[in-house]
C-alpha cells in the first residue's frame, strides 16, 4: 500500500474503531503492520497503547512515542539459545526501561518454540 492511501484505508477506519471503542471506556491497543511512521500514525488514531512489530526501530519508537509501548521482540529470537534471548529481551527492557512499555513478542509465538525458551523469556523479563 503507498503512503497516499494509508489514511483512506488505514488512519480513517481504525480512528473510527478507536473512538467508539473509547467510547465505551475500554482502552485501546493498535498493532498497525508495516507502517513506517508510527508517530504520525499515534498522532492521528490516538490509541492508548501502540504495539510494535520486530521489524520497527525501537530507538525511534522511544524516541517518537509518548503513549506506553507494547511488544517488538523478533520471536524467532525463542528459537536461539538462552544467552541470545536474555541479550534481546534485556536490549528492549533497556531501551523502554524509563517510557511506559508492555514486554511482549512482536508477533506470535512460532508453533516450533520450545516451552523451556518461553519460561526462560519470562523468567528473565520478570526478574529484570
Amino acid at each position: 500500500m503507498e503512503d497516499k492511501d494509508l489514511p483512506h484505508y488505514v488512519y480513517h477506519p481504525t480512528l473510527n474503531l478507536v473512538k467508539f471503542t473509547q467510547s465505551l471506556n475500554i482502552p485501546v491497543i493498535c498493532f498497525p503492520r508495516n507502517i513506517k511512521n508510527y508517530k504520525k500514525y499515534c498522532d492521528f488514531v490516538k490509541p492508548d497503547v501502540i504495539c510494535i512489530d520486530y521489524e520497527v526501530d525501537p530507538l525511534t519508537i522511544v524516541k517518537e512515542i509518548e503513549i506506553p509501548v507494547q511488544g517488538g521482540m523478533d520471536p524467532k529470537v525463542l528459537l536461539t539459545d538462552k544467552q541470545t534471548l536474555k541479550k534481546e529481551a534485556k536490549r528492549y527492557l533497556d531501551i523502554f526501561k524509563d517510557h511506559p512499555y508492555i514486554f511482549n513478542l512482536g508477533h506470535g509465538v512460532l508453533p516450533e518454540t520450545d516451552p523451556g525458551m518461553m519460561d526462560y523469556l519470562v523468567k528473565t523479563v520478570k526478574d529484570y
